[in-house]
């Protein structure tokens, strides 16, 4: 997959499935209603890569897209003008040596989750984009997992996603373990604890909201939106919807759950005060291959799980980041005749 980080592991699985009255029950997205929508794509000599997150700072568009040097790519976000690449390998510190990493925005400050150390690294915003060699203010090395997918502050604590045994994790600002939630949406009487939990730890977006009382978690494979905070110190789930059935056959590692009927379901996701905001495909999976791999819809929900918009992009798009100061969402999509991957945008 493109955006989703495939480790090969073994795991002892702490499993539950969480169950309530609408578990068999599927909400719909309307896609007869969506609005169609032609973005503006910008022209540049400086992508030579996949572009695996765009993320926004301030006046700057961060991609992390190799060019050669290093993983972390800045652009002016209104005429995308090529600014520098931060990260630059073989500068020592502050450099990443590889494109295996987790980019956050937090208030004023950028969390890089590097997924192979297991180490966050904190930099002040403004540092970040305008110093020579920005160097990080924080560093948090996490205990008890050897590695996380994902890392990001709620409520006085950090969240991460686990590649092992549990489901989610809960630290405190020293990077020390502090508990583990364990528990998976049923995904039907004949989908085996392997498979739920390959599909959820390998196939899954998580976002904080940005005053951090809350995180949304999507999923590619079916469809399925779960809304969380921390109660109590414990994460607690407070919403979950699904949308499409997974349709998935027991596997033993993340590409054999698959099959060309598997439904595709959420791929990108940004988040702001008032929305989610998250690429979707809807296709089964041959058609989402024989569409390059393109998801052709945006679904808007608000924080409480309900859908409120849905746009049809011309040209399809992976993942997204959106601009509430401009009123405007960035896409990441393809140029098909050329084969690269490229940045644009349509004013909502």
């Amino acid at each position: 997959m493109r955006f989703f980080t495939i480790f090969l592991y073994t795991a002892i699985f702490l499993f539950s499935c969480s169950s309530n009255n609408n578990d068999t029950l599927y909400s719909s997205i309307n896609l007869d209603d969506a609005v169609l929508v032609k973005p503006i794509i910008f022209k540049t000599n400086k992508l030579h890569a996949e572009i695996y997150d765009i993320r926004i700072i301030d006046s700057v568009l961060l991609l992390k897209s190799h060019d050669g040097r290093g993983c972390l790519q800045l652009f002016d976000k209104l005429n995308f003008e090529f600014l520098k690449t931060n990260g630059i390998i073989g500068r020592g510190p502050g450099e990443f040596v590889d494109d295996g990493l987790k980019i956050k925005i937090i208030n004023d400050s950028l969390h890089v989750l590097q997924l192979r150390k297991n180490i966050v690294s904190i930099y002040n915003t403004n540092s970040f984009l305008n110093d020579s060699l920005p160097i990080a203010q924080r560093i948090i090395k996490l205990e008890k997992y050897n590695g996380n997918f994902d890392f990001f502050p709620i409520d006085g604590y950090f969240v991460s996603r686990p590649t092992i045994k549990n489901r989610f994790a809960t630290y405190n600002y020293t990077g020390q373990h502090l508990g583990d939630f364990s528990e998976y949406p049923c995904l039907g009487d004949n989908t085996d604890q392997r498979t739920t939990d390959l599909a959820f730890r390998f196939y899954t977006l998580t976002e904080p909201k940005p005053d951090l009382s809350k995180f949304v978690s999507l999923t590619f494979l079916g469809g399925i939106l779960e809304i969380f905070n921390i109660k109590d110190g414990s994460i607690n789930k407070l919403i979950e919807k699904r949308y499409l059935d997974p349709n998935l056959q027991n596997g033993q590692d993340p590409g054999s759950i698959m099959t060309d009927n598997t439904n595709m379901g959420f791929y990108g996701v940004s988040a702001t005060e008032k929305f989610i905001y998250a690429s979707y495909s809807g296709l089964k999976r041959k058609k989402y291959h024989d569409n390059n791999k393109l998801l052709d819809y945006i679904t808007v929900f608000d924080w409480n799980g309900n859908l409120k918009k849905v746009y049809k992009v011309e040209g399809g798009l992976f993942t997204l980041a959106v601009d509430e100061a401009l009123n405007r969402i960035y896409i990441v999509t393809k140029n098909l005749e050329e084969g690269k991957e490229i940045v644009g945008y349509f004013n909502m």
